[in-house]
């Protein structure tokens, strides 16, 4: 009960915090679609620029005005040409891992994010947390 309490409280607060800002304004997942609520509405448009082509454990995120700055597969990371970025292959993140990367931004800093890439070693069936600093100049 205690931890459907915690989870549910950090999940309130996450989007309390992502509410006051546009960072998860932009979504890619799947076959190279996404979704982005930067319409004057704020209601979602689809979008196939994306470089994404598994079904699950993305991430992405967009700074406070909600402009794409990157997206990863836990593969891969690109940024917001699509293009793959400095030291942003083979991290070892796992395609069939449902919450394969998640991106963190680092508090008090608007350019640095974490973003977690998580590696299921098959051998010993162990998840291993891999932390990738990306420094947005």
């Amino acid at each position: 009960m205690q931890q459907t309490v915690v989870s549910l409280f950090l999940s309130l607060l996450t989007f309390a915090v992502f509410a006051q800002n546009k960072q998860a304004n932009n979504w890619y997942f799947g076959h190279h679609a996404g979704i982005t609520f930067n319409t004057p509405d704020g209601s979602p448009q689809a979008v196939f620029d994306g470089q994404i082509n598994q079904w699950e454990g993305c991430a992405s995120i967009s700074d406070k005005e909600g402009n794409l700055l990157f997206y990863t597969d836990g593969l891969t990371v690109w940024n917001a040409a699509h293009d793959t970025m400095p030291n942003g292959q083979n991290l070892n993140g796992h395609p069939s891992a449902t919450m394969s990367a998640i991106i963190v931004p680092a508090p008090g800093n608007d350019s640095i994010f974490l973003p977690h890439h998580l590696l299921l070693t098959p051998s010993v069936y162990a998840i291993q947390l891999l932390i990738c600093t990306l420094i947005m100049v």
